[in-house]
């Protein structure tokens, strides 16, 4: 458009694009990471991590939904370990736990 077709109340405005939050991109790839390496228990501490920067991110301003992805990755990430052990627990043990304890046997074993 050249400024004689432009009308006189019109202005160029500039958008200028948001700032993004390195916290919450952080956050989001360990999630992702920490997904694929969530049946170990050794790389349990990523999750945490992610957890964490996560949870800096939304303090801050800009990242919002992108913290809010990385949490959800990050806590899933920290409960299938957690599942694991407890299916494991159970598959081990069906009667219970404190069944195979010598001194508690006369109470589970009839």
């Amino acid at each position: 458009m050249t400024e004689a077709n432009q009308l006189p109340n019109q202005t160029n405005l500039t958008v200028q694009p948001e700032a993004m939050n390195g916290l919450a991109i952080m956050s989001l790839i360990l999630g992702i990471i920490s997904l694929f390496f969530s049946w170990t228990i050794f790389l349990a501490f990523i999750p945490v991590i992610g957890a964490v920067l996560g949870h800096l991110a939304l303090t801050r301003m800009t990242g919002r939904n992108i913290a809010i992805a990385g949490l959800v990755l990050n806590y899933i990430a920290l409960f299938i370990p957690v599942l694991v052990i407890l299916l494991a627990i159970v598959v081990h043990f069906p009667h219970g736990f404190w069944a195979h304890h010598p001194f508690l046997q006369h109470r589970f074993i009839q």
